[in-house]
């Protein structure tokens, strides 16, 4: 498989996430999972989550 990316790479040209510049209207996301292996999640209660502030949305 071609590494389409390798020339970028090797001159130094390459432009990862940590080089974008943060703005005010930048959001972040955080993931969370069960802390049960193979676990069924039957409810979510995110209304303490979502009441945060800064928080825009609990997906």
């Amino acid at each position: 498989m071609k590494n389409i990316d390798s020339i970028c790479h090797t001159k130094g040209l390459s432009v990862y996430v940590d080089d974008i510049p943060v703005t005010r209207d930048t959001l972040f996301g955080a993931v969370f999972s069960s802390p049960i292996a193979h676990g069924t999640i039957k409810k979510l209660e995110i209304e303490k989550a979502a009441s945060l502030p800064g928080v825009v949305r609990v997906l």
